[in-house]
């Protein structure tokens, strides 16, 4: 792995695995003073870091915890666009106001720095500007997945769907039938808005699933799975192929700069009317869950 062997620059920084260390490391490389600038704050739950409308003030890494992407509607409901996880990057543009508030969905860790020091070494590093356009490209990408989910899915797929995407990324601990448990650190409501559901909605799937012996939960925010490639069959989602891991891998800096280009093709999408997923009869009219 590869080490900022500046002395100047924090020990966290020249070990960090996260993926967003590459940037601290290409920036630590061009500038002490901004790589001294580095602070780690730790925030409770629910809490605003950045306010919709308003330039951002740093940028850094989310070291650990899980922040919301929010966006307040026109009716005053909020509208939930994504989380940051461990090792995503919190950025903006100097100046230029954001598109969406962040908030802390749970307690978190964060690595910041002064946010002139990027502006003013962008424009001189390359590879700092396309480690920016990755970004870009991979908040794109999550964005598209989003959108997709929400109009192809059913509300009990896109709540198994965020079961299963959630064992990607949370904590999890693999079991003797084969089975995992995860820990979903976020509350229910999160859990709601980010499948475009409703709380009321998320506990009549739970006992759904929990019927057919596919997920139990334990309490303290941990469900056993047991039977992994069912649940994503239910979700609507392709199956894991053979020595895959499962993961959804992070855009790589080729894939960020390919999906510019206009010859390509996106994946195709599973045939949702294939699935009979529903326990409403063929042809039924099923109402929208009320968030």
């Amino acid at each position: 792995m590869y080490k900022i062997l500046d002395a100047d620059c924090p020990a966290q920084c020249r070990e960090c695995v996260l993926a967003g260390a590459e940037l601290c490391r290409a920036v630590a490389e061009r500038s002490r003073t901004t790589i001294r600038s580095l602070q780690t704050r730790k925030i409770g739950r629910d809490r605003m870091i950045a306010e919709e409308g308003t330039p951002p003030t740093f940028f850094g890494v989310v070291r650990s915890g899980y922040l919301r992407k929010e966006k307040l509607r026109d009716d005053g409901r909020r509208t939930l666009l994504g989380l940051l996880r461990p090792g995503d990057l919190i950025i903006g543009t100097q100046d230029v106001p954001l598109e969406y508030s962040l908030e802390t969905a749970t307690d978190v860790e964060l690595c910041t720095f002064d946010i002139t020091g990027l502006t003013r070494l962008a424009p001189k590093s390359r590879i700092i500007r396309l480690m920016l356009m990755q970004d870009a490209a991979q908040q794109r990408e999550s964005m598209l997945d989003l959108i997709w989910r929400r109009g192809a899915l059913t509300s009990r797929e896109r709540i198994i769907d965020f079961i299963v995407t959630s064992s990607e990324f949370m904590p999890t601990e693999p079991q003797p039938d084969g089975g995992v448990i995860v820990t979903i650190n976020l509350s229910r409501r999160d859990w709601a808005d980010l499948s475009s559901s409703s709380v009321e909605s998320i506990s009549r799937t739970m006992t759904w699933l929990a019927k057919r012996k596919l997920v139990t939960s334990l309490g303290a925010d941990r469900y056993h799975i047991h039977d992994m490639d069912s649940l994503r069959h239910f979700a609507g989602l392709d199956p894991v192929l053979p020595h895959s891991s499962g993961l959804r891998p992070r855009l790589s800096l080729l894939s960020a700069m390919n999906t510019a280009l206009p010859h390509a093709v996106p994946a195709a999408r599973p045939d949702v009317d294939a699935r009979p997923l529903s326990d409403a009869p063929l042809g039924a009219v099923v109402a929208p869950d009320v968030v």
